[in-house]
């Protein structure tokens, strides 16, 4: 993450306003309150339970009577593990009896028309699944994770089908959008879980939704996720004027309370890196966190990718260094600041 892939990350958080096995116990308490309890929303024969902040979009049009949004709202914090914009959403849509389609029906065929339109590419191998709401309705499930490359986004979907008593379709959808290398964070921080919580409580039933569910995925969101982003952002300013020591306290800190953030490890890696007092062990260390902030960003961050071939370069790893930073600039291909790096790593030492 060189000067000028800092600039540009700081310039995108300008204009923007936790599964916990995948993060570390925090060092000390929660930096944050506990997520409030839901609040049951209720439609013309179904409800669902929603995150208490979340805001209403209040001129949906038919089929979708509910649409709302949770961007950096209750549960939700405002960018990812590699500081992009994070955003989610909850939706019910209702269809007519003779719409002539059943719920399995709508289902393979939405997904048919995500496989053939064009703008993104499926991650994973949707797949239909029968399910049981908590109130004994019969009802199946979808989970697909799509990716946009032009936008640079990377969106999860889960979405659940089932059928009122008297014929019409109940669609509840909910969404996850972030960066393309944010996918691990969503998981691993509890927010997938939170999300797909609260779109599987959809009942026909209102006083049968199952609290216990909302419950743990609550528990399971990583509370210090949130204090943990707002550390690496602070390293991130630390690091363009150069103050590289604190920088890397802010990034050992953000770690300390989630490892879940690749912005944290590739920041640490790129300030030990440009440390002037840099050590031996420091090297190795940065390619310690290097590689982390590759893993959990799937290979998809051009600016992970740059950092981790420095840090094989300065490690004495040329050819790998070679490899990484070629496989940064297919992400990037127009960088400057990566293809002198290619030149300087063809050269050697």
């Amino acid at each position: 993450m060189h000067p000028g892939l800092v600039r540009s990350c700081l310039l995108a958080l300008g204009g923007l306003a936790a599964l916990a096995s995948g993060c570390r116990p925090a060092a000390r308490p929660p930096d944050g309150p506990a997520p409030a309890p839901a609040r049951i929303i209720r439609g013309e024969g179904w409800a669902i339970a929603a995150p208490e902040d979340w805001s209403t979009f209040d001129h949906s049009q038919p089929p979708m009577v509910l649409y709302l949004v949770g961007d950096a709202r209750q549960g939700i914090p405002p960018v990812d593990g590699v500081l992009s914009a994070l955003k989610a959403g909850l939706t019910v849509e209702v269809f007519p009896r003779d719409a002539g389609k059943s719920p399995r029906e709508r289902a393979e065929g939405d997904l048919a028309g995500l496989k053939s339109a064009a703008g993104f590419e499926i991650q994973s191998k949707p797949v239909i699944e029968e399910t049981t709401l908590s109130d004994g309705t019969k009802a199946h499930r979808v989970r697909v994770t799509i990716l946009r490359p032009e936008r640079r986004r990377l969106s999860l979907y889960e979405k659940i089908y089932c059928s009122a008593p008297d014929g019409r379709v109940i669609v509840a959808t909910g969404f996850l959008t972030c960066s393309p290398g944010g996918g691990k964070f969503l998981e691993r921080t509890g927010l997938a879980a939170f999300l797909r919580a609260h779109v599987g409580s959809l009942v026909l039933d209102a006083d049968r939704i199952d609290r216990r569910k909302l419950e743990a995925a609550r528990a399971g969101l990583n509370r210090g996720a949130s204090e943990a982003l707002r550390r690496a952002q602070a390293g991130n300013r630390l690091l363009g004027p150069g103050d590289f020591g604190r920088a890397a306290a802010e990034f050992r800190e953000a770690l300390t309370l989630c490892d879940a953030i690749s912005a944290a490890h590739n920041g640490l890696a790129w300030a030990l890196l440009q440390d002037k007092g840099s050590k031996p062990a420091d090297v190795a260390e940065a390619v310690k966190h290097a590689e982390a902030a590759v893993e959990l960003t799937d290979r998809r961050d051009p600016a992970a990718l740059d950092t981790l071939a420095l840090a094989c370069f300065r490690h004495g790893d040329r050819d790998r260094a070679v490899a990484t930073i070629r496989e940064a600039l297919a992400l990037k291909p127009d960088d400057p600041d990566m293809k002198r790096a290619l030149e300087r790593y063809q050269k050697g030492p």
